[in-house]
């Protein structure tokens, strides 16, 4: 089976541009996890963290091994900088109607701006998805 993900959204580390499609083709390969995404919360003024969102197969738990497993392979398939400073298990992945992946509105939930007016939920596969997001953002703030 191959799977294609669809994807606008292009992160920069340290001046290296990189596609999310690329770690999705590495993360999505391990059979405990069935969805991923990724956002860099970093904007021109501040680094910020890369955090990667996995969903989870039935009965699996991101635990060290795996998360130092999905690490290690994007360190190796891809390059360092690929490397998430963040994993976080999620529910579900936030998705447009037409099957897209909804990095940028994640990444603007974790700017600050308002989710009633930078995301139509009309648009959206799953707009209750969004809940966690906007729960773990602002736990996110405190850390």
């Amino acid at each position: 089976m191959c799977n294609f993900w669809r994807s606008d959204a292009t992160l920069n580390r340290g001046g290296v541009r990189m596609g999310t499609s690329e770690f999705y083709q590495v993360v999505n390969r391990f059979e405990q996890i069935t969805d991923s995404l990724i956002i860099d919360t970093g904007n021109f003024q501040d680094s910020g963290k890369l955090i990667l969102f996995v969903v989870l197969s039935d009965g699996f738990f991101l635990d060290k091994e795996l998360t130092e497993s999905i690490k290690s392979e994007l360190r190796n398939n891809l390059s360092p900088r690929h490397s998430p400073d963040i994993i976080y298990s999620v529910p579900e992945i936030p998705m447009t109607l037409s099957g897209k992946k909804m990095e940028v509105a994640i990444k603007s939930i974790f700017s600050g701006k308002n989710i009633d007016t930078s995301i139509s939920k009309d648009s959206m596969k799953n707009p209750n998805s969004l809940i966690f997001f906007m729960i773990f953002m602002k736990d996110y703030l405190i850390f």
